[in-house]
């Protein structure tokens, strides 16, 4: 594309903690996060875990060839 030109970048519109603080500004703190559902996370996680280990190729290779093993006769 060969382009090279000068720019603008927005301001962030979040909370910036790297800003520089300046003089006679109130500093904006940080909104308060909100509650983690912990158990509702790790199950979801779990199954996220036994979905990618059920579709690894390395895994479903393993189990055909036990299954073509086990038809031979």
């Amino acid at each position: 594309m060969d382009v090279f030109q000068l720019v603008e970048i927005r301001r962030k519109e979040t909370f910036d903690s790297s800003a520089t603080p300046k003089g006679g500004v109130v500093r904006r703190e940080p909104n308060m996060l909100a509650a983690v559902d912990l158990e509702r996370l790790r199950t979801r996680l779990a199954s996220m875990m036994e979905r990618a280990h059920a579709e690894d190729p390395r895994e479903l290779r393993r189990r055909i060839a036990a299954l073509e093993r086990a038809q031979t006769p």
